[in-house]
This record gives C-alpha cells, structure tokens and sequence, in this order.
C-alpha cells in the first residue's frame, strides 16, 4: 500500500475519478446543457493542469514557466467557456 502515497499515483487517481465524472457529467442538463458543457470543460482543464504539473513534471521548472502555462489554461478556458455560454 506504499504507493498510495505516492504523488503520482494520487495524481493518477484524481484524473480517473474526474473522467468518470466528466463522462457522467456530459449526460447530465442542469436546466441547460451549455452549463453541464461549461463544466466538463472545466473538468477538462482541470485535468490539463494536473497532467502539465506533474506528468510533465513542469512542478520543478522554475516559476516563471508555470505561470505562463497557467495563464494559458485560463486563457484557453476562458475563450472557450465564453464561446460556449454565447453559441446559439
């Protein structure tokens, strides 16, 4: 059980529970489906940045590179999640 506490192994984990959710999430409408959209992008993004954190191991690259992927994802999101909520 010694590698339950491993980082990578949790990591692993995390991004498993947020596929399944995401994949019960996309059958779900919670009063409109460009919500129940909105937030398996979220999840999806959400899961990018686990993955560049820790299985590209950007954690030990200096800061200035996490920012800028950070600042990518939420750009990324954020058009998106905005061409999302206004489609017709």
């Amino acid at each position: 059980m010694k590698y339950l506490r491993d980082p990578l192994t949790l990591v692993w984990l995390g991004l498993c529970v947020a596929t399944v959710l995401s994949t019960i999430m996309s059958g779900q409408s919670f009063g409109s489906s460009r919500l129940s959209g909105l937030i398996v992008l979220g999840i999806a993004f959400a899961k990018a940045h686990l993955v560049i954190d820790h299985f590209m191991e950007l954690r030990h690259a200096p800061n200035v590179w996490r920012a800028v992927l950070a600042a990518w994802i939420v750009l990324t999101f954020s058009v998106l999640g905005t061409l999302l909520l206004t489609s017709i």
